[in-house]
């Protein structure tokens, strides 16, 4: 046997059946580096596999895993939620309905007397009633008692079946503002939710030559679940203000949501 073959198969025996004999969605995530990991599949009936998450203990032994599911189904007359929890020993691998959790070892930390661990965590054979947010505590422990909590991590999947990001359209008048500006209307265009891919919000006019200004481009609010865009407007004649939310779920699905303001001409302003 070929020693490059023999060397591949002998790497594939360590990581375990499990997680040798899937079929790996093809996936895009961003957050691997922070507690909130998000991730866009768009098949089902394959095996989400999320990026690992690494933590640092002690000494690896018995790990308690707590996992709380809430659907972002779109559609959804309610929030489904389901919680589920188990016990399993340090680079055994730990499977409860289609979820799976393994631990393995890194490499130890001399300085601070602990090792390196990290988690791997699979949704089995996916389906679209997937889409949706996962919150897992992971906490060490005996085999009968559990002590303190080693990782926190939310995990966040989105499928073609999750909520599309509809935007709100709203005009202020500048009268009504305690403001001093060349300015008819302040426009809001805000959408609320988590979306990923991220999405690019955009106030847009039918006219180039009614002028506007931009306040903030395409930004998060100081809510984690709503980002918006505003703009200050001149009424101009003939003239349509728009806003138009991207989503690029892949390089070939493109998702463009919009709503459209509704301005009246202002009976003092700087209307053109």
């Amino acid at each position: 046997m070929d020693l490059k073959v023999a060397y591949i198969i002998l790497l594939l025996s360590l990581i375990g059946p499990s997680f040798v004999d899937t079929l790996a969605c093809s996936k895009m995530c961003s957050g691997v580096s922070n507690n909130e990991l998000s991730c866009y599949v768009q098949s089902t009936g394959c095996d989400v596999v999320f990026p690992t998450r690494v933590f640092s203990v002690a000494d690896p032994g018995y790990y308690w895993v707590f996992m709380n599911f809430t659907t972002n189904l779109r559609n959804s007359s309610s929030n489904i939620s389901s919680e589920l929890r188990g016990r399993f020993w340090y680079r055994d691998e730990y499977l409860i309905q289609r979820y799976t959790f393994r631990t393995d070892y890194i490499r130890p930390d001399n300085h601070r007397n602990q090792v390196s661990v990290q988690l791997a965590f699979v949704i089995r054979n996916t389906s679209a009633q997937d889409s949706g947010f996962y919150d897992v505590v992971l906490k060490e422990g005996s085999n009968m008692i559990l002590s303190t909590v080693v990782l926190r991590q939310t995990y966040r999947l989105f499928n073609s079946h999750s909520p599309s990001p509809a935007p709100v359209c709203s005009a202020v008048d500048t009268a009504s503002l305690p403001l001093d500006v060349n300015a008819d209307y302040l426009l809001y265009c805000t959408v609320l939710g988590y979306f990923y891919p991220k999405i690019v919000v955009k106030i847009v006019s039918s006219s180039v030559e009614c002028p506007y200004q931009i306040v903030n481009k395409t930004k998060a609010s100081l809510l984690p679940e709503m980002t918006s865009e505003h703009a200050y407007v001149t009424y101009c004649e003939n003239t349509s203000f728009t806003c138009v939310v991207s989503q690029n779920r892949f390089t070939y699905d493109n998702e463009v949501n919009s709503c459209a303001f509704q301005l009246e001409r202002p009976e003092n302003g700087n209307s053109s």
